[in-house]
């Protein structure tokens, strides 16, 4: 049994995780939830509750230049319509940079230095460690540590009950056969971590988050110490 599946079926961390393979469900190319199979087999589900806390990661890869002046970052209009579309929720925008004020309700701001030293975080980038794959494992951390929603700063939502399975989970899927994200397996299901959730304390979320930082922090020293060429390209890293 997956982890994924162990996690749903006990809703307790797993002391000793076996390597996550994600269900081999087929699906269509829209996303389904694991909320949307449950109602499938044993009718409607609950729902996340109303007020559920929503996390975003934004990096300014400029606060790593050492030439670059320190002054606050400014979210682009993309992050800015994103966080107001998620105003109905309390939200934290977890970054190494100082934000300018925003007149958001229920918007906070908290510090990546407590999810990812910065030090680390700027090992991996000068490392060739793409800024997605390293959002990624924040994204893992943060929900192990708080749960809730995970969205990237350019998912909107649109005023639709976000359903999550009875345990707190929720994986929207890539078409079929598509691979991207963190998801290196070779599975036919590849979950989209753009936006998901998962419970405080979930074994699944920190055995990826573990996993994904000892891969990247090995690619990083490689590359550094000229063992391992850099890449243009993020999609590159995965070879």
């Amino acid at each position: 049994m997956s982890v994924y599946n162990r996690c749903l079926a006990s809703g307790q961390h797993d002391p000793d995780p076996a390597p996550f393979t994600p269900p081999p469900k087929k699906r269509r190319c829209t996303a389904k939830t694991p909320a949307a199979l449950h109602e499938e087999l044993h009718g409607p589900g609950p729902s996340a509750p109303a007020m559920v806390t929503v996390h975003h990661v934004w990096i300014d890869v400029s606060r790593f230049d050492p030439r670059a002046p320190v002054l606050p970052s400014k979210l682009s209009d993309m992050a800015m319509t994103c966080l107001r579309s998620w105003s109905g929720h309390p939200q934290v925008v977890w970054t190494y940079s100082a934000i300018e004020p925003l007149a958001i309700p229920g918007l906070t701001f908290k510090s990546l230095a407590a999810v990812m030293p910065v030090g680390m975080a700027a090992f991996m980038l000068a490392g060739n460690v793409p800024v997605q794959l390293l959002k990624d494992i924040m994204s893992m951390h943060i929900l192990h540590s708080h749960g809730g929603i995970f969205a990237d700063m350019d998912i909107m939502w649109l005023g639709r009950t976000v359903k999550l399975d009875g345990h707190g989970y929720l994986f929207p899927e890539e078409p079929h056969g598509r691979k991207t994200g963190a998801f290196l397996g070779r599975s036919n299901v590849y979950p989209n971590l753009a936006m998901f959730a998962m419970p405080k304390g979930s074994g699944l979320a920190i055995s990826l988050a573990d996993c994904w930082e000892d891969h990247w922090l090995a690619h990083a020293h490689a590359v550094l110490n000229g063992i391992k060429p850099a890449v243009d390209t993020w999609e590159a890293t995965k070879n």
